[in-house]
C-alpha cells in the first residue's frame, strides 16, 4: 500500500505540480516567484514571503532527492 501511495504522490508531482509551476510561477519582472496561481495562471500582485520559502523548499527538495 505504502509503495502504490508513493508512486501515485510521485506521479502527481512530477506529471502535474512540478510542470504546472515550473511553466508558470518564475517571476520574471521582479525576481522570485509568483505565488497565488489558480488553474488559468491567473496571479495577484502580492507575493507571500513564506510561499516564496517553500517554492525553493520544494526545488532544493526534488533536485536532492530526485537529481535526473
Amino acid at each position: 500500500m505504502l509503495k502504490e501511495l508513493k508512486k501515485r504522490y510521485e506521479t502527481a508531482l512530477f506529471d502535474s505540480i512540478m510542470p504546472f509551476r515550473l511553466d508558470r510561477s518564475l517571476d520574471k519582472e521582479h525576481g522570485g516567484y509568483l505565488t497565488r496561481l489558480d488553474c488559468e495562471s491567473t496571479t495577484t500582485p502580492v507575493g507571500y514571503i513564506r510561499l516564496q520559502g517553500r517554492q525553493v523548499w520544494m526545488l532544493s527538495t526534488v533536485y536532492n532527492k530526485w537529481p535526473s
